[in-house]
């Protein structure tokens, strides 16, 4: 049987430094480096990162059942804002599947690790993903009851005041609202952290990376 027990997700700000180069910012979409191999094979943690990435914000969180992916996937269908893909998981991203066994006395456990990633870099990528972002949250609070039914939230007047008290924080599983990383507290929350760190990233001409690992357990 296969059971999708939990995604987490790494939007990470940084710097990269090739050899001999220093690539603090892409003002040439030609110059931004090939991460792909080293996003598919880590978490961004501090202790796997090479040298010549240099992290300087970095948020993880996770989520229970995909909720936040399905959640932002169906508020842009719904209100036909493009430019989300990216934090949706579409298939649009790059990706690469691992497959790992585990034995013991009595079972065989199998578990896959599937790595979406991507990289938003530029002022031109930067700013399209930041409108995206303030039409959607804008789209929300104008479609009350839409949104409280994608949400999974009964209380359309509520969902209002839920938006407007979303605040910034790297930590959201920890001090957003939160039911395993699910509820319309926690998804405002997280997408009104990613335009601020957009936006960061955009002031110091450096890149966004993200990586969403999905485990899949098989027994």
């Amino acid at each position: 049987m296969s059971d999708s027990s939990g995604v987490f997700m790494y939007v990470v700000v940084s710097s990269y430094r090739a050899p001999g180069k220093i690539y603090d910012g892409y003002r040439n979409p030609d110059q931004a480096p090939n991460l792909a191999d080293f996003l598919a094979s880590s978490s961004l943690e501090s202790d796997k990162v090479p040298d010549y990435i240099r992290v300087l914000k970095k948020m993880a969180f996770s989520t229970r059942g995909d909720y936040f992916m399905t959640r932002i996937r169906e508020l842009a269908a719904a209100s036909g804002i493009e430019g989300l893909d990216l934090f949706a998981a579409g298939e649009s991203l790059d990706k690469r599947t691992e497959t790992i066994k585990l034995n013991d006395s009595e079972q065989c456990f199998e578990y896959k690790n599937i790595h979406r990633y991507g990289l938003i870099y530029g002022k031109n990528q930067l700013n399209t993903t930041i409108t995206s972002i303030d039409r959607l949250i804008d789209w929300c609070l104008a479609h009350s009851e839409e949104t409280s039914t994608i949400t999974d939230y009964e209380d359309a007047d509520e969902i209002i005041q839920i938006i407007n008290g979303a605040y910034c924080t790297l930590n959201p599983n920890k001090d957003a609202p939160s039911d395993e990383g699910q509820g319309p507290g926690f998804l405002f929350c997280v997408l009104k952290t990613i335009g601020d760190l957009l936006r960061y990233a955009k002031w110091w001409d450096l890149m966004v990376v993200y990586n969403n690992e999905s485990i899949i357990y098989d027994t």
